[in-house]
């Protein structure tokens, strides 16, 4: 399973290298691959982009000023040092890839935001406002990216298809998944189906009505644990335990 959807993303990549042909744009407020309105290569936008249902849009080294917003059927991918000023959202039946190819970091500044989102990749991004996870999210590694601020995963129930924050040891989807580096504080509420490894955080963690894995993390706050959390034991060559310098009133 986890090569098929390896195999969607992809193709998704494939057909966006063949088919891109770089054209000047003056700052669109659509942004669709396919419909010929996708900035080029190195352009800067203002006034910010929406991505529609149905659309694919590809971001290679351009910075958006006013935020993008990622609608219900669209697909954006962000890519080789591009930058986004004010917030990135992307809503329920969205999708978002940054970071697949590597090349220069991809930076989000004003935060990002994924809403019920299926089968995303976020990799090797700095965000500059944190980030949030709310809803059916699943088949999402969120890895190896430096998150300024504060990280919060809410009522995420996804089935048992798992959202990775980190997973060094045992790579979803063959997909190098270093842990996260948080600037700041991580809570985990109502929520199921999620692996959190190997991040560096340096203000505490709060888990409250959840169930996850939780291993191999450095937390420099506290952990603590309420509403009957459940922290699952290490699966195959996962380390146990974290490391915590604050105060820890978790099982």
């Amino acid at each position: 399973m986890r090569k098929l959807l390896v195999s969607r993303a992809v193709l998704v990549c494939a057909a966006v290298m063949a088919i891109f042909a770089p054209s000047a744009l003056a700052t669109p407020t659509t942004c669709d691959l396919f419909g010929g309105s996708n900035p080029a290569p190195g352009a800067k936008v203002n006034g910010g982009l929406e991505v529609p249902g149905g659309a694919l849009c590809f971001l290679d080294d351009v910075t958006v000023t006013g935020g993008i917003v990622v609608d219900s059927g669209g697909v954006l991918e962000v890519e080789n040092g591009s930058t986004v000023n004010g917030g990135l959202v992307v809503n329920s039946g969205g999708e978002l890839f940054v970071g697949v190819f590597g090349g220069s970091q991809v930076t989000i500044n004003g935060g990002l935001v994924m809403n019920s989102t299926d089968f995303s990749f976020v990799l090797g991004a700095r965000m500059n406002g944190g980030a949030s996870f709310t809803g059916n999210i699943s088949n999402t590694p969120v890895c190896g990216n430096d998150i300024h601020g504060d990280v919060v995963v809410s009522n995420v129930s996804n089935g048992g298809a798992f959202l990775f924050l980190g997973d060094p040891e045992d790579p979803p989807f063959d997909v190098p998944c270093p842990g996260n580096t948080i600037h700041g504080s991580l809570s985990i509420s109502n929520s199921a189906s999620l692996e959190v490894e190997g991040n560096t955080i340096t203000g505490s963690v709060s888990l409250d009505a959840s169930t996850l894995e939780l291993n191999g993390n450095t937390i420099g706050g506290s952990l603590s644990c309420s509403g009957g959390t459940v922290i699952l034991p290490p699966a195959g060559p996962d380390p146990s335990g974290n490391t915590v310098h604050g105060s820890n009133t978790c099982p």
